[in-house]
């Protein structure tokens, strides 16, 4: 730990999982930690999870870091508290902890805290570094017919009014858009009628990147750093 100090202080709940096998055949493994800095008097932030791709030579049980030097396996630093398995299938899953960001106060009042992360597989890249996507059976989300289907030029009023009954918690939204003139442009997710509450994702070309706006994300949730990102 003290080696890696970005690591934090507390190493918990690790994960060592088969991702493959190399050119030799030998069998490689990965290796998760989630990291722990204090926040206080017996209190700790539990946020990144590292990883180490490994050899692992099961006679003699020796692991063999590719890297001393640990990688972050989310840099949204949102992916918290990974737990794994391998299933019926030989398939490495991990499950994780999504961290909401929201403050103590909001978790007591709204009687929960975080979500649970989907599924990732597992696997060796061919690069030898750890590859990680959501298992297969997500798909079967989005089975079906899609609830609405629009291709305009522009978003008339008869646009907004086919969309005005589409609603809900868990959409899969396929949007496509030409900037035009507009320097940035995106799409309100969960607004309500009065725009008091909406969390925006847009894109600002100027800058050429990706944003999420979340000033008004949320009611009681929200708490100074959520902002714009």
């Amino acid at each position: 730990m003290a080696a890696h100090p970005k690591t934090g202080q507390v190493w918990e709940l690790p994960t060592f999982l088969p991702i493959g096998k190399d050119a030799q055949g030998r069998e490689r493994r990965a290796l998760l930690i989630n990291s722990a800095f204090p926040a206080g008097p017996g209190e700790y932030s539990s946020k990144y999870v590292h990883y180490w791709v490994c050899t692992w030579d099961a006679t003699n049980r020796r692991l063999t870091p590719d890297t001393t030097e640990p990688k972050l396996m989310d840099y949204g630093d949102h992916f918290t508290g990974p737990s794994g398995t391998v299933d019926g299938k030989g398939r490495s899953l991990v499950f994780s902890v999504a961290q909401d960001r929201r403050t103590e106060r909001a978790h007591y009042d709204a009687g929960w805290a975080h979500n649970a992360g989907l599924p990732s597989e597992l696997s060796m890249r061919p690069d030898g570094d750890l590859g990680f996507r959501p298992v297969e059976e997500v798909s079967r989300l989005h089975a079906g017919a899609p609830l609405l289907d629009i291709t305009a030029t522009t978003f008339s009023a008869d646009a907004n009014n086919r969309l005005a009954g589409i609603n809900g918690d868990m959409l899969h939204i396929k949007l496509t858009m030409e900037r035009g003139s507009a320097g940035t442009f995106g799409l309100d997710v969960l607004r309500n009628s009065g725009d008091e509450e909406r969390t925006r994702l847009f894109s600002d070309a100027p800058a050429g990147q990706p944003g999420v706006d979340r000033t008004r994300s949320g009611n009681n949730s929200t708490e100074p750093g959520f902002g714009i990102h």
